[in-house]
């Protein structure tokens, strides 16, 4: 299994996998959780494998956890790595979409039938420009 970090009302498990680390996020990321979003962030990339950060947990972010998220990406980035965001739940898409840090996040989102991720090759430049899919009301 991994190590999993509880605060407030954020889960973080970290999973170490070949060629990756695997942050799992389950729960609400605002200002009281971002350190500790943080703290997995900077653990994660000291164990110098590209990190893979699957936010299909999530049930809320508000613009702070939204930039922490973004500055798991930077961290990764400036240390040589790739950081793959995945599965984003509706709360973080929406979010995003209102704050228009679409771009910032770099969405690793699978087209139709085909799978992203690491080991799959970086994705293409248009990737990151491209809007996650929107929500039916």
């Amino acid at each position: 299994m991994g190590k999993r970090t509880d605060v407030a009302g954020l889960s973080v498990t970290t999973v170490l996998q070949p060629g990756h680390t695997v942050l799992r996020l389950v729960g609400e990321i605002d200002l009281a959780e971002v350190d500790a979003l943080r703290r997995a962030a900077h653990l994660a990339v000291a164990a110098g494998r590209d990190v893979l950060v699957d936010l299909g947990g999530v049930t809320f972010v508000d613009a702070c956890g939204l930039a922490a998220i973004v500055g798991v990406r930077r961290v990764a980035h400036a240390a040589g790595l790739r950081c793959h965001l995945v599965h984003p739940s509706r709360p973080v898409r929406r979010v995003a979409g209102l704050t228009r840090s679409e771009n910032a996040l770099g969405w690793d989102l699978p087209a139709r039938g085909r799978s992203t991720g690491p080991g799959r090759g970086r994705p293409s430049a248009d990737h990151a420009r491209r809007r996650p899919p929107t929500t039916r009301r």
